[in-house]
């Protein structure tokens, strides 16, 4: 046995020697693994994501400090698609990457382990890239992967019971102190048209945490947000519509019949507990834009104590356009159940810009004006079991609106709505909600411009009791309800006109009626109340172009009343019109109704009828020179089934030019000018008192009003007529139907004495003159065979007298001679010759011998039509131009007249 030396140091035992052996490689090891860990993490994460993803894919660098709890990842970066197998892939350009990051760092606290949280210190994320293309079916490259193959079924697994004392559903707790994420870039397009460019300076979350299900937040910042979107891009570009379209329509018939869930399992679990102190997000800038138009918004919030059960505060300013235009929401805002409570402010919002950017299709251009806005909105639930609403009151306003349609342009000065309540209930059962509102709306300053008329006013104010809208226009009873307190309308202007339609232009076809067209679908009944009405200083100025001469007319000075007008009952207490013009006509309406049952008397003076002649000839066929209406109508409503109007028209000193229109004379058995004479009084103005009668089934006025105007006229000139035809014997069958024939004044045969019968003729045709001082009288004498005896007697007699031979005849005695002689010779003087029958019978005998010459009978006609027209003038006071000497006639002895106008 060896001896061990005293010197000698002792020996170290067996297993300390071994340990640190074991201790030294395990060294070896940790810190190889290491060293190589995150190359092989590198390599594997290349390789595996490429292969995922199938496009290239680098990591620059992954940094472990496992003791200290840090991992930090530089420069990921996802490229282009994988080139064919047994094709070297190209590195990937971090610039033109679909997707990567330049920095992720995580700090963890491994002393939260042994407590039993997760607990993260820090998280710092920087510089995160998307570039991505949609689609034309809308789906994202790259982030639409080939779809995996279907997974293999599992069996089921048998319910694991969770240990004592701790709860389903819970896990261990996670903690984050800070989450940093800066200079976000976000880049979509489509079909390399840029959609989204998006970029973010830095998001910060603060002490996030995830304890039993309950989320919490302390803090939540964004800073220099920016946004360039393309919106015609967004809402999709070509053949998306189609495609999205067809893929719905796809995924529609492919989706499974939905399961019938029992009632109990669909309740809806409680919300997750998330609370967060405090989101804020300090003017984010954006930019929307179209291939013509660009708006930029820049977006502020804050929100405190966020949570989805419970009101908190927000405040959301929305900064639009560069001319100080904002929307501003500040209230309380829940989650579940959704509701919202506070203000809704806008201030000088760019109505043409938000025009131009939302690119909708509608039958108007917004040309100019701004929005302005301060409301008060309730938007939501009350609770779970109350239906859905929006409720707002305050003041919405316009001003400088222009908009432009196809054939019209209309300027606003400024809107002015004030809403006192206003309630839309939301949801999907609308069949026995309404929508209601109260307020009122002020317009000032109002101009249309149009191609038929021209319309403008100073100001329009409507004050609105109650609206009451159903949102069903289909539910049963469903009724609109119309409540107005009061309208004012002032100084409205309106320009109308009238133009002829464009040479050669076809008219328009007349209707087929092969198929009758669909009826359009009436609205919900409607109600309506208004308490007030008025309207002051209008004006309206009308242009008429499609005649020739062309015509215009103005009304002025127009004011309307109206008071307590009620539909469908047909009731308006009070109406009153008011106004002057044309010329120096002036209009005064008023009157009212109940249950449909009403007056309204119309009076209407001073029309200058000559302004009319545009109208009046192509109705009379001769202009009117001179001449003015003055009008009365008492219209009684009997409402829905007749209106009858008593007309009191009165024609002051009318006059027509131009030569008398055949027409009319046919129609009324006079001519035109003729039937003002008849009709005229001694101040020159005639009275028509037609009535109007228009029931259920008339819809044309204009044959009612000449009907009525022809029965007017009709009655109007039989009075005269008749008195004319029964002096002397005119006939007025076109009013009677009594055959036509004229006998006129009645004379003795062959003499200008009157019949005894027609003596008081003479009078009473003299005091129609003088009520009718248009009227004049054409004389003309008549004679016939019965003068002939009186005629031959006054040629023997001027014979007699003159010492010349009568005609021979046989059987006379000289002294028989001489006694006939004499006695012509005393006729002759106008004295009385009796003879005896013999002598007589001679006298006869030279009567019948004694030939009656033209000359004779034309002086007799002409002594005739003298002695009426001066008797006419002498004894009554008829101006003789009144009195016109015209041919003599063949007649019966006397003289016949007609009825003229004087000049």
């Amino acid at each position: 046995m060896a001896e061990v030396s005293p010197d000698a140091p002792p020996a170290k035992p067996f297993l300390q020697r071994r340990w640190v052996r074991v201790l030294l490689v395990v060294f070896v090891l940790l810190v190889g693994i290491r060293i190589a860990l995150p190359y092989v993490i590198v390599s594997v994460a290349e390789s595996q994501g490429a292969a995922a993803l199938g496009r290239t894919m680098s990591v620059a660098n992954v940094d472990l400090g496992l003791f200290e709890g840090r991992v930090q990842i530089d420069d990921v970066w996802i490229g282009g698609p994988l080139p064919p197998e047994g094709q070297e892939a190209p590195p990937v350009d971090p610039a033109t990457a679909v997707l990567g990051l330049s920095h992720v760092g995580l700090d963890l606290g491994w002393l939260g382990l042994l407590s039993g949280e997760v607990h993260v210190q820090r998280v710092q994320i920087d510089g995160p890239t998307a570039r991505l293309e949609r689609r034309d079916d809308g789906s994202i490259e790259p982030l639409v992967l080939a779809e995996p193959a279907p997974e293999e079924p599992e069996e089921a697994a048998p319910e694991e019971t969770a240990p004592e004392g701790e709860e389903e559903g819970g896990g261990m707790p996670i903690v984050v102190d800070v989450l940093d994420v800066s200079q976000v870039r976000l880049e979509l397009s489509l079909q390399e048209a840029q959609v989204i460019d998006f970029g973010l300076a830095g998001l910060s979350l603060r002490d996030f945490g995830l304890r039993d299900g309950a989320v919490s937040l302390g803090d939540i910042s964004l800073s220099e947000p920016t946004a360039h979107v393309r919106r015609d891009l967004v809402v999709g570009g070509p053949g998306a519509a189609e495609g999205e379209a067809a893929e719905a329509d796809a995924e529609a018939e492919a989706a499974p019949e939905p399961l019938d869930v029992p009632a109990e399992e669909t309740a809806a679990a409680a919300p997750p507990d998330i609370g967060i102190d405090r989101i804020g997000i300090d003017r984010a800038a954006f930019a929307i834009a179209t291939d013509t138009h660009s708006l930029d918004v820049a977006l502020g919030l804050e929100a405190t104590d966020v949570n989805l059960v419970a009101p908190f505060p927000l405040r959301l300013r929305l900064d639009v356009g560069n001319e100080g235009g904002y929307l501003e929401v500040e209230g309380q805002l829940r989650a579940i159940p959704p509701r919202y409570d506070g203000a809704v402010r806008i201030g000088k919002l760019p109505l043409v810009d938000l025009y131009q950017i939302a690119d909708l299709e509608l039958p108007v251009a917004i040309d100019s004006g701004t929005a302005s806005a301060d409301l008060q909105v309730v938007f939501g639930e009350e609770a779970r079991v109350a239906p859905a609403h929006v409720t707002a009151k305050g003041e919405l306003r316009i001003d400088g609106l222009g908009v432009t349609a196809e054939a019209a342009k209309v300027a606003l000065g400024s809107l002015q709505l004030n809403l006192a309540d206003a309630n839309v209930p939301l949801g999907e059962d609308m069949a026995e909600r309404r929508a209601s509102a109260s307020g009122s709306v002020a317009l000032a300053d109002l101009s249309l411009d149009a191609e038929a008329a021209d319309v403008a006013f100073a100001s329009l104010d409507v004050n609105l009791e109650r609206a009451l809208v159903p949102l069903d226009p289909a539910a049963e009873g469903g009724v609109t309800e119309v409540a107005i307190a009061s309208i004012a309308l002032a100084s409205p202007r309106v320009v109308a006109s009238r133009a002829p339609a464009p040479e050669g232009e076809a008219p328009a076809p007349e209707a087929s009626t092969a198929e009758e067209p669909t009826p359009a679908e009436a609205g919900p009944p409607l109600q309506l109340s208004l308490a007030k009405f008025d309207l002051s200083d209008g004006k309206i100025d009308f242009n008429d172009t499609a005649v020739d001469p062309a015509f215009a007319a103005d009304i002025r000075d127009l004011n309307v009343k109206a008071r307590d007008l009620q539909l469908p009952a047909r009731s308006l207490r009070l109406i009153e019109v008011k106004s002057r013009g044309p010329g120096p006509a002036t209009l005064h309406l008023r009157g009212g109704l109940a249950g449909g049952k009403g007056k309204v008397d119309v009076d209407l003076d001073g029309v200058d009828l000559s302004s009319l002649n545009t109208y009046v000839y192509g109705a009379l066929g001769q202009p009117i020179e001179t001449g003015t209406l003055t009008a009365r109508w008492d219209v009684a409503f009997s409402l829905p089934e007749k209106v009858v109007a008593e007309n009191d028209l009165v024609l002051h000193q009318i006059a027509f030019g131009g030569e008398a229109d055949p027409a009319f004379a046919s129609e009324f058995g006079v001519s035109l000018p003729l039937a003002v004479a008849l009709l005229a009084d001694q101040q020159g103005n005639i009275q028509l008192k037609p009535t109007v009668v228009i029931d259920s089934g008339s819809v044309e006025f204009g044959p009612i009003i000449r009907e009525a105007l022809s029965q007017a006229l009709t009655g109007a000139l039989r009075a005269p007529l008749k008195g004319l035809g029964a002096i002397g014997g005119l006939a007025v069958g076109v009013f009677t139907g009594d055959s036509p024939g004229f006998q006129g004044f009645r004379m003795e045969p062959g003499t200008t004495k009157l019949a005894t019968t027609d003596v008081a003729r003479v009078a009473q045709i003299a005091e129609l003159l003088n009520e009718k001082p248009a009227l004049a009288l054409s004389l003309s004498g008549s004679s016939n065979d019965d003068d002939d005896r009186m005629l031959s007697l006054s040629i023997l007699s001027k014979k007699a007298e003159a010492g010349e031979d009568l005609p021979p005849i046989d059987d006379v005695g000289m002294f028989q001679r001489g006694r006939i002689v004499d006695g012509l010779k005393q006729h002759a003087k106008g004295e009385a010759w009796p003879l005896d029958p013999e002598d007589q019978a001679v006298l006869d005998r030279w009567i019948a011998a004694q030939p009656v010459t033209p000359e004779a009978r034309a002086d007799l006609t002409q002594r005739r039509a003298t002695a009426i027209r001066d008797q006419l003038s002498r004894s009554h006071g008829i101006a003789s131009e009144r009195l016109r000497l015209a041919d003599a006639i063949s007649g019966k002895p006397g003289v016949a007249f007609e009825p003229t106008v004087a000049d």
